[in-house]
């Protein structure tokens, strides 16, 4: 035991020189925070804590502990740029990173007839159902367009107040195109419904399931139907843009030998048979839809906050955005990645957290993510 004793006095001691060198470090780390603070330069530089790792490393007699040492300057490094964070952030308005959905948001006005919602498909889709799951049936001026891009035409163009959109599905993950559109329009996230999807297999009144050859569907309906179509190898599949718009391709066919994977709703819309009901392989398969406008809608109950951001090309990046969502006790409910084009292995970044962005909390941690950010985003508080 003395042995072990001795040795932690030996720990004891390296510790408080360490102790002194890393509070010099860090009163040095401070003043060149003031000095890019004065000068209006980014706390983060994109090369220097690799740089700053790399040195730590190479001055190591021994490479025995070089991931440790590795480690520990990241470490080192994202302390001091938090730091550095707090102090911009203590120096100019919290709200400043907030600015672009807080000055646009508008309050939301009643329902009627005179507001016009685009969703894509055609009547009998999951969308128009999301529609009036969220708005009520016959309460809105419904119209339906052929692709998700068209959605975010309408309200640029302000052919509609609202558009209705599939974001990401309980079994197949999330609607990749959806997301890359919010890239390309300005559109705000305003709402959310959660649809339960159950797709059947549709066939002309008189056809039966051994009848059909070739079935139609939107790639989702395909890959929510994928151990059922595991058993009809001999089927072709032919993708459409919508679910809907397969069942009403077949009833305009009217060839027994054509089906489609589509919803009850639909069948029934277009004077279908159910061949097979409920073949998605989820029985809980559940689509979530988002209800967007040009300007964001906040409210005090609001209670979700969407964002899009990237990253600098540093070590330890995405984990320092995390840290950030912890230490202010704010619940991540989703995190996604889609790559950047034209530019290889870089990504951004789509996370959904539980809060209202009027909390202090809140806007404390979004204001230092967008200075750990090379682009951020507020993309809907709801």
């Amino acid at each position: 035991m003395d042995v072990l004793k001795d040795l932690r006095d030996e720990i004891d001691s390296v510790d408080e020189q360490l102790s002194a060198l890393l509070e010099k470090r860090m009163e040095i780390v401070e003043k060149i925070g003031k000095t890019k603070l004065q000068n209006n330069l980014p706390v983060i530089h994109h090369n220097r804590a690799a740089l700053v790792v790399e040195k730590a490393v190479d001055r190591l007699q021994s490479p025995k502990y070089n991931g440790e040492i590795a480690q520990i300057f990241t470490n080192i490094v994202g302390v001091s740029e938090e730091m550095q964070q707090k102090m911009i952030i203590n120096e100019s308005k919290p709200q400043d990173c907030l600015y672009d959905i807080t000055a646009f948001a508008k309050p939301r006005k009643a329902f009627s007839k005179e507001t016009k919602v685009v969703y894509q498909g055609v009547p009998g889709s999951f969308a128009e159902a999301a529609l009036q799951q969220y708005f009520g049936k016959n309460t809105v001026s419904a119209q339906n367009v052929e692709e998700f891009e068209d959605v975010f035409r309408s309200l640029n163009n302000k052919g509609a107040d609202y558009g209705v959109l599939p974001i990401e599905n309980s079994q197949t993950g999330s609607i990749a195109d959806v997301y890359d559109l919010f890239r390309k329009y300005r559109a705000f996230i305003v709402g959310e419904i959660n649809l339960a999807a159950t797709q059947n297999l549709l066939g002309i009144k008189g056809a039966k399931l051994s009848d059909i050859k070739t079935v139609y569907s939107h790639q989702q309906g395909f890959l929510q139907s994928k151990e059922f179509l595991k058993k009809y190898k001999d089927i072709e599949t032919v993708v459409m843009s919508n679910t809907a718009v397969s069942a009403q391709y077949i009833s305009e066919q009217n060839d027994i030998s054509k089906g489609a994977i589509a919803s009850a709703r639909a069948a029934e819309k277009y004077g279908l048979d159910i061949l097979a009901e409920a073949i998605n392989t989820d029985k809980n398969n559940t689509t979530r839809f988002i209800v967007v406008a040009q300007a964001p809608e906040i409210a005090d109950t609001s209670s979700k906050i969407s964002m899009s951001f990237t990253l600098p090309n540093v070590s330890g990046a995405l984990s320092r955005i995390l840290l950030i969502f912890a230490k202010n006790n704010l619940n991540m409910l989703k995190i996604e990645s889609r790559p950047i084009a034209n530019k290889n292995f870089e990504y951004f970044f789509y996370a959904d957290i539980s809060g209202n962005i009027k909390e202090e909390k809140v806007k404390r941690a979004l204001s230092e993510i967008s200075l750990a950010t090379s682009y951020f985003e507020v993309l809907g508080n709801y």
